[in-house]
């Protein structure tokens, strides 16, 4: 059985219609089809842009901090 028959036989049995739109919008992405382009809202490009500053100005984390930072978050709870 080749790959497109194994892929194709596993995703006849996904139920979950999440998964399923989100499989085709990368068989889209991949085909070049997309149906539509996402669009951000205000907010999201303000937290873009904000993020952006953060950047510009050095107000970042190392992927060490970040993890130390989420345990504890976590601990917390």
């Amino acid at each position: 059985m080749g790959i497109k028959e194994k892929i194709i036989e596993k995703v006849q049995n996904i139920e979950d219609e999440d998964t399923l739109e989100h499989l085709l919008e990368i068989i889209n992405a991949e085909l070049g089809l997309e149906e539509e382009v996402y669009q951000l809202s205000q907010e999201e490009r303000a937290s873009i842009l904000e993020g952006e500053q953060d950047i510009k100005e050095g107000r970042t984390h190392t992927q060490e901090e970040v993890r130390k930072i989420t345990d504890e978050w976590f601990k917390k709870r």
